[in-house]
This record gives C-alpha cells, structure tokens and sequence, in this order.
C-alpha cells in the first residue's frame, strides 16, 4: 500500500469540517442543553437546600413547642399537687378544730353532769342525814337549820 499525500490530507480536511460541523450543530446544542440542566439541577438543590432549612426551623419551632407544653404540664401538675397538699392541710386542720371542739363540748358535758350528779348525792345524803338525825335526836328540828347545817358540811368537805 501506498501513502498517498493528497488522501490523506483530504482526511485530514474532512476531519477538521466535520469537527467544527460537530462542534456547531452537536457540541453547542448539548453544552447549551447541559448547561441548563445543570442550572436546572443547581436550581432544584437550591430549592431542597431552602426547604430543608425550613423543615428544620418547623421541627426547632414544633419541638420549642413540645418543651414548653412539658414544662407547662410540669407546672400544672406542681400546682395542682400544690393545692391538693393545700386542701389536705386545711381538711386536716378543720378536723382537729372539730375534734378539740367535740373533746370540749364532752368535758363540758361531763362536768354538767359531774355536778349534777353531785347535787343529787347533795341531796340525797342530806335527807338520809335528815333522817337518821331525827332519829337519833327524836325531836323535832326544822327543815330550815337542817339545810344550814348541811350546807356548813358540805363548805368544809368541798
């Protein structure tokens, strides 16, 4: 085979027409279309990026939410163990108040009844002293000096 200067040279030409026919109607349209997939593709990380920056102020929002809503129910809770303590306490205190007035009222009421039964015995030994003194002196004393004498007894017993 020979090399033949002329055909390779026409190669050569046709090489180089259809390089800059290429790069005209095939390299330029694809870099075009490229470049605005790639603007495309920067456009739509840009927009997740915005997106994803939202998402994450929204949960920082929803969870400063959360904490407060525990620290609320937290407080709620103090308050009302704070008032259910308060109640105890105050129903703890109006029972000893009524228990000290019922304890009062039944001292009160035995003493009534200490005396009581105390003037009733009064009584009752003085008409026994009455009449075992009408026995013994068998003579007649009025009721008048009966009592005086049993009131003076019973000054120096009590």
């Amino acid at each position: 085979m020979e090399f033949n200067f002329v055909d390779m040279l026409l190669y050569i030409v046709n090489l180089i027409i259809l390089f800059f026919v290429l790069k005209h109607f095939v390299y330029k349209p694809v870099a075009k279309f490229l470049s605005k997939r790639e603007e495309s593709v920067s456009h739509d990380i840009d927009a997740a990026a915005n997106e994803r920056q939202k998402a994450e102020e929204a949960r920082a929002k929803y969870e400063a939410l959360l904490e407060n809503s525990k620290n609320e129910a937290a407080e709620i809770v103090a308050k009302g163990r704070e008032r259910a303590d308060k109640a105890y306490t105050e129903a703890v205190e109006r029972g000893r108040a009524e228990a000290k007035q019922i304890v009062s009222r039944a001292f009160a009421e035995i003493e009534r009844e200490k005396k009581a039964a105390y003037e009733s015995m009064r009584d009752d030994i003085a008409d026994m002293a009455i009449g075992v003194a009408e026995r013994i002196l068998k003579r007649e004393i009025s009721e008048e000096d009966n009592r005086r004498i049993i009131d003076e007894f019973f000054e120096k017993v009590v």
